[in-house]
């Protein structure tokens, strides 16, 4: 499935251009395999925020808002290395942390998956743990919402993004 943002916004749109910002998931993992486009390559307007982290896919814990309580996979494009680095973007009570998890090559499919434990993220990369955020997280919460891509940060796409993602079940 391709996910487009369109020059000059930030959320996502798949399916007929029908916007995507969240939907219900039950779990506690999520799993995408992911391709980044060449499209994803981008120079912004302001050099301080080529640092601003994209948001890729993720979840909340429970029915919350993403800037509450929610993990997400974060990207950026680094125009030093031609590579996509991938973060680990965790809301916690509120408060934002953001990890550089591993640089990607653009072009190259990647499994990523999020796993909700009751008391931590974990990141996987192609099957293996690329990072542990430890979180007081509650597994209780099966019902989720399920965040999709998102650019920014402070700017807008500076031209059309395109993210291939397949569902992992």
């Amino acid at each position: 499935m391709k996910f487009k943002i369109k020059k000059a916004s930030h959320y996502s749109s798949v399916l007929l251009g029908i916007p995507h910002a969240i939907l219900l998931h039950f779990g506690n993992k999520l799993a995408y395999n992911v391709k980044f486009t060449d499209s994803c390559k981008y120079i912004t307007v302001d050099p301080l925020n080529q640092t601003d982290v994209n948001k890729l896919f993720g979840m909340t814990t429970g029915l919350t808002s993403v800037h509450k309580d929610s993990a997400r996979f974060g990207w950026r494009y680094m125009p030093a290395t031609g590579k996509i680095m991938l973060h680990a973007y965790v809301y916690s009570k509120g408060i934002a942390r953001n990890f550089d998890i591993e640089e990607v090559d653009i072009n190259w499919s990647i499994d990523l998956e999020i796993v909700r434990t009751a008391n931590a993220y974990f990141f996987h990369i192609n099957n293996k743990i690329a990072k542990t955020v430890i979180d007081d997280v509650s597994t209780e919460k099966s019902v989720n919402f399920q965040c999709f891509p998102y650019f920014g940060g402070t700017e807008a796409a500076p031209h059309d993004i395109e993210l291939e993602m397949t569902r992992i079940w």
